[in-house]
């Protein structure tokens, strides 16, 4: 569900609780780029571009996007980008979607 606030005993401070494993190709080629107006997205699906294996199940790559501006909170604080890559099973439709925050330094 989104969005989420990360507390600052958020879990990736303690082990992971279950494994997932990924395998991804590199992209080539000529891609397809969207701007949402809140977002930029590159659509990846029925490509082979790569997936993860989580609970028994795969879920392949279908795109990646990129908010300006976290969709989540950390600590009640945005960040200034997140990225988004998006799977979906193969089995179902069921979506497993990595959420990753971006810091920048100037």
């Amino acid at each position: 569900q989104s969005p989420i606030n990360f507390p600052p005993l958020a879990p990736w401070l303690e082990p992971p609780s279950e494994q997932f494993y990924y395998d991804y190709s590199p992209i080539e080629g000529k891609l397809f780029v969207q701007n949402t107006g809140h977002s930029i997205a590159v659509e990846l699906a029925n490509q082979g571009y790569g997936s993860v294996m989580f609970r028994g199940k795969r879920y392949a790559v279908t795109s990646v996007v990129f908010h300006m501006h976290s969709e989540h909170t950390y600590q009640g604080a945005t960040k200034p980008m997140e990225m988004h890559i998006v799977h979906k099973s193969e089995e179902a439709e069921e979506a497993l979607i990595m959420a990753i925050p971006f810091d920048f330094f100037t």
